[in-house]
């Protein structure tokens, strides 16, 4: 039987980098798994060090991107600090570069299925 794909694309779901966020959007996907294919791209933002901070003053530092694969998709981990002159910048490089693996993702979809867990390697 055919079943439409949604990809969830979410900084507040429960995954192996923060497994305590709320279950809302978790229980809503166990809930309509016998209708769809569901896949999560779970966002983590992660504070730099202080350390890290500094050398991004002195020059830019190449984006860190992690990726953890969980039963549900994919959960993603980026760098960026949580307030501040450099927190839009480095939010918006991130989610750009994200945004990027995703267009693969969802030709992959369409070509030959699920492709989970996919590089977020930037």
């Amino acid at each position: 039987m055919y079943q439409p794909f949604i990809l969830h694309v979410s900084a507040d779901f429960p995954d192996t980098v923060e497994p305590f966020k709320t279950k809302v959007v978790g229980t809503l996907l166990s809930l309509t798994d016998h209708a769809f294919r569901h896949r999560v791209v779970s966002l983590n933002r992660v504070s730099p060090t202080s350390a890290g901070l500094l050398k991004e003053v002195a020059a830019p530092v190449p984006l860190k991107i992690q990726e953890h694969a969980f039963d549900r998709g994919v959960a993603v981990s980026y760098e960026a600090p949580s307030k501040g002159v450099r927190h839009l910048t480095k939010n918006r490089h991130s989610l750009s570069a994200i945004n990027s693996r995703l267009k693969v993702l969802r030709y992959s979809e369409r070509r030959k299925g699920s492709t989970f867990p996919m590089p977020f390697r930037s």
